[in-house]
């Protein structure tokens, strides 16, 4: 991710006007989360576009959402967890989670968590 990069606030930011070919899992760019699937337990919530690969090797852009604990991180960093939903589609029209017109049901499985012990990172794809 390059400074010069403006990062867009609306649905655009699902569909990088950039080159996608690069490092698998690399950011593209990212911006807060705020809005109902933001866990409020968190001190910071990110959506994030990174670089992936489609079934067919073809390069693809993969959004998800990363959220850091209030408390300081411990020696070494914190640990991650990655949480996964089911599927839900494979299209890029509003289909994963990050991108759902109703964003409720990206927070609504991890909503009884009260606090995040450790990093949490969710993707899409």
């Amino acid at each position: 991710m390059t400074s010069s990069v403006t990062v867009p606030d609306d649905d655009t930011f699902y569909h990088p006007r950039i080159p996608l070919e690069g490092e698998h899992g690399e950011v593209i760019w990212s911006r807060p989360l705020t809005g109902p699937a933001a866990l409020a337990s968190a001190r910071v919530n990110q959506l994030v576009l990174h670089r992936s690969r489609d079934v067919h090797g073809k390069a693809i852009a993969v959004s998800g959402i990363v959220a850091l604990p209030r408390k300081a991180p411990p020696e070494g960093g914190y640990p991650i967890v990655s949480w996964a939903h089911g599927t839900v589609g494979c299209a890029d029209t509003g289909c994963t989670r990050t991108c759902s017109a109703s964003p409720r049901r990206t927070a609504s499985s991890r909503s009884r968590r009260r606090t995040i012990p450790s990093s949490l990172a969710s993707t899409s794809a």
